[in-house]
């Protein structure tokens, strides 16, 4: 070795200063326990997310139990059975993660698994609701409206603003997706679960749980949700009729098979009541305010009947209903008023549908809307239909099926008609049984041709 140098004397090479590590004590309960760093992202880590574990952050109550414990860990950290308490060793706990996601498919396809996503604050949807909602905004939304008129103000309420009012409102929310698998069905088309049964599983689901939150809105009715509480009950009409004749003796407005009441009926007819309560300017503001008309200017402007206006065949309406009117007055029973008020409404419908004897119509605009029958009837009238002697109030409603014909775009109300006319074949027997034919042949006057018509049929409810 030369020169001066020694060993001691030698310069080592510069060591790199260490790199900086700042240790976080907010991770997850889940990823302490797993020991894996936490990226601490609300309101679930990525890592739970992956692994589709609950995570601690969730505000659902079943992400974390008392003292940070989620049940797998406490499951692999005691035995009950032996008594013996064993410690966790060091690393990654093992998890039967086939087992864990087996249960969440489980919780997912089943409808029940819905209530606490949509009800109790904000959550992921399930892959059932995410299908049905983006169902209702592509499809189902825009069917409520004018298929004809895409830019129409209605039509961008029932896809874009009716979604977001039921974001704030489950009532809204449930009817949505439960009117979405109706029109499922009716398409006969899904992209989850090939099969009837699971659509109309969800259907009932959220039908129920629509029409429970509905009455709970109802009681508690106040200017800032009354908008949306308006919404629900016009939704839940629709399902109503989406879900079709629930059996042979079914007339929409009462089931002769059961003594109860139709609930949908006096909900429905609540919407007059939450209009005279609150008025427009209260109801139809915000996302609402595209629904303060939802049929248009051409209602009010356009003086010719619906069938001119629609171009669908003109029926003979008059003679018919003289006749009906009557029997009416013939039978001279203590109901005969109120069987008369109900048909005055009814002879004003088709006037405006199908014109006078002129070719035009003297009565307001609004009765252009065929169900206007079924929001003002009266209960004194429902009372008549559950009566022994229910013939002519009976025959009422088979008259009233004729007008549910002319409604050819309206999917959810389609298999109606001819349902409650076969349905008074079975039920009007003696002198009125000669009533009844003249609704049987005035919807097959009706029939939209064939180039127009479904190729599959709707049945009766599951």
């Amino acid at each position: 070795m030369t020169g001066n140098s020694s060993p001691t004397q030698m310069s080592l090479p510069k060591a790199h200063p260490r790199r900086t590590h700042r240790k976080s004590r907010h991770g997850c309960v889940q990823c302490k326990r797993r020991k894996i760093k936490c990226d601490e992202s609300k309101p679930e880590c990525d890592k739970c997310i992956r692994f589709r574990i609950p995570c601690s952050f969730s505000p659902s109550p079943s992400a974390s139990l008392s003292g940070g414990e989620c049940p797998s860990d406490i499951s692999q950290g005691s035995h009950a059975d032996d008594g013996r308490v064993t410690h966790k060793t060091r690393g990654r706990p093992r998890k039967d993660w086939s087992a864990i996601e087996s249960s969440l498919e489980q919780e997912s396809s089943s409808p029940a698994s819905t209530s606490a996503s949509l009800d109790n604050g904000p959550s992921l949807l399930n892959l059932d609701q995410a299908e049905l909602l983006h169902h209702f905004t592509t499809s189902t939304g825009p069917s409520l409206a004018d298929p004809e008129k895409r830019d129409d103000p209605i039509t961008r309420f029932w896809s874009h603003n009716a979604p977001l009012v039921g974001c704030g409102s489950p009532a809204v929310l449930h009817l949505c997706l439960a009117l979405a698998a109706r029109h499922l069905l009716y398409l006969g088309t899904g992209l989850h679960h090939q099969n009837r049964p699971h659509y109309v599983s969800l259907a009932e689901y959220h039908f129920e749980a629509g029409l429970t939150k509905v009455n709970e809105a109802l009681r508690n009715v106040n200017p800032a949700n009354s908008g949306a509480t308006y919404l629900s009950t016009v939704l839940l009409c629709y399902c109503t009729f989406a879900r079709g004749p629930s059996g042979p003796k079914d007339f929409l407005v009462c089931d002769l098979s059961k003594n109860t009441p139709m609930r949908w009926l006096s909900i429905a007819k609540g919407t007059a009541v939450l209009r005279e309560t609150f008025g427009a300017d209260t109801l139809f503001t915000g996302l609402m305010s595209p629904f303060n008309n939802p049929y248009g200017e051409s209602l009010e402007e356009d003086p010719r009947p619906s069938c001119v206006c629609q171009n669908f065949p003109k029926l003979e309406w008059s003679a018919p209903l003289r006749e009906l009117r009557r029997w009416i007055i013939s039978c001279k029973s203590d109901d005969c008023e109120v069987l008369l008020a109900s048909l005055e409404v009814l002879e004003k419908i088709y006037e405006a549908t199908f014109g006078d004897d002129q070719g035009g119509f003297e009565c307001a605009p609004r009765f252009k809307m065929v169900f206007i029958w079924l929001y003002v009837m009266q209960d004194s009238f429902l009372s008549c239909l559950n009566k022994a002697d229910n013939n002519l109030a009976l025959l009422l409603v088979g008259y009233y099926a004729p007008l549910l014909k002319t409604m050819r775009k309206v999917w959810y109300i389609h298999s109606w008609a001819e349902h409650i006319t076969a349905a008074l074949k079975l039920e009007i027997k003696g002198d009125h049984s000669k009533l009844v034919e003249w609704p049987a042949t005035a919807i097959q006057s009706l029939e939209v041709p064939s180039s127009f018509t479904k190729n599959t049929k709707y049945s009766i409810r599951e």
